[in-house]
């Protein structure tokens, strides 16, 4: 959103709050998984993968990010306790100050996995 300044200060934000270590799920700290989705469809009989990239470009208005972040398991109110109301405030008046005509605009890239069974027609 609106380039790295943006998504960097609202994790060091975030981090302010919560600490550095990431949050996610239910447990307190996320946990990298043992391998990633390429290594496990490679394992699998889905072993014939190709990685499909699209990039979108989307606006965000700051009222909107704070709704997403309560959302997420890494930001979400009960995380914060009692400092919810302040983090919002925080995190609203830094996403204001980077809008330009009321939204933050996100580059984003999303890479869609294609498998098919190996050895298999196309």
């Amino acid at each position: 959103m609106g380039g790295a300044p943006v998504p960097r200060a609202l994790r060091e934000l975030i981090q302010h709050y919560l600490g550095a270590e990431r949050r996610a799920g239910t447990d307190a700290a996320y946990r990298e998984p043992g391998r990633s989705y390429e290594e496990d469809l490679a394992a699998s009989a889905w072993n014939d993968v190709t990685e499909h990239p699209y990039s979108v470009d989307r606006a965000w208005a700051p009222k909107a990010v704070i709704g997403y972040l309560r959302s997420t398991s890494f930001a979400r109110p009960e995380l914060f306790g009692k400092r919810h109301a302040a983090f919002e405030a925080e995190a609203r008046t830094l996403l204001d100050s980077h809008a330009c005509g009321g939204s933050l605009t996100e580059h984003a890239v999303f890479t869609v996995l294609l498998a098919r069974r190996g050895g298999g027609a196309r």
